[in-house]
């Protein structure tokens, strides 16, 4: 009789958690909020684009006025010496990234790439060899940066300054579908995603091997990152969905619109016009 009703008990929740989406979703947990210190607001900068490092501290890009400049963890903005991105017409950084190395900042109407050391001194700049206009980019756990480069509908790898000619993916001869990518990123071991304009879903390997493949599973979806050995899909209303657990996630309304996301291990951070939300995911 016990038995009897624990399998029909079992049933029932079977029946309820594939109808009902409460039981696939993600439990996250406030880890920090950090409000924008007002010497943003002071400077007149708007970010809209961020890279977050495992120090804590958050690197941003302000596309409007082409700047870029550093949070450090004790709240202190630092800004680039001698650089003049903001003063130049002919300059588009459209990815900031910090690393042990130092920072890179990808340039994408000089087609360059701007080392600097973690005060945001210049050590030098380097021009690709090839015109590739990069319009996204994304960094491994060991440097190696991915440069999708719309022009030419294809994924270029730099390793160690050196850029190879030949495409780590031909999107081309891969059949992608969507007319272009919406965002891309790596996991912790070295492998690529990239999230088509049409919300599609793509892995590869680190030898540029294609090992997942899905059709749009969010609507409107525009950012992609690794998160729990699993990748989460998000849309600007804080919507998202893992693509392996297929277990859903929605962000505080406080925290609405998001205007960008990254995530280090365990933990998403959300920017938004006035604030960075941290949330521990599990």
């Amino acid at each position: 009789m016990l038995i009897e009703i624990f399998c029909k008990y079992v049933l029932v929740l079977f029946i309820i958690c594939n109808n009902q989406s409460f039981c696939k979703k993600l439990e996250t947990y406030v880890k920090d909020y950090i409000p924008f210190p007002e010497r943003i607001k002071e400077l007149e900068l708007v970010p809209n684009q961020f890279s977050w490092s495992m120090q804590n501290e958050f690197i941003f890009i302000d596309n409007f006025r082409d700047e870029i400049f550093l949070l450090k963890n004790n709240g202190e903005i630092n800004l680039p010496t001698g650089a003049k991105w903001g003063n130049e017409v002919n300059s588009e950084i459209i990815w900031a990234g910090k690393s042990h190395q130092g920072i890179k900042i990808v340039d994408r109407l000089k087609n360059n790439i701007t080392y600097m050391d973690f005060r945001l001194n210049t050590i030098k700049t380097i021009s690709l060899n090839l015109k590739l206009y990069p319009d996204l980019v994304a960094e491994d756990p060991w440097g190696l940066l991915y440069i999708y480069s719309q022009t030419f509908g294809a994924i270029f790898l730099l390793d160690n300054l050196s850029l190879n000619i030949i495409p780590f993916v031909d999107l081309n001869k891969e059949r992608f579908l969507s007319n272009c990518i919406s965002d891309m990123e790596t996991d912790k071991d070295g492998n690529l995603a990239i999230l088509g304009c049409d919300g599609s879903f793509y892995e590869f390997s680190k030898n540029g091997l294609k090992t997942l493949s899905y059709n749009s599973i969010l609507e409107n979806s525009k950012f992609l990152v690794s998160i729990n050995n699993d990748w989460l899909i998000m849309n600007n209303n804080g919507v998202g969905k893992t693509i392996l657990s297929e277990r859903q996630i929605e962000i505080p309304k406080s925290s609405l619109p998001i205007v960008d996301i990254e995530s280090i291990e365990s933990s998403i951070a959300i920017l938004t016009i006035d604030h960075i939300l941290i949330l521990n995911v599990k």
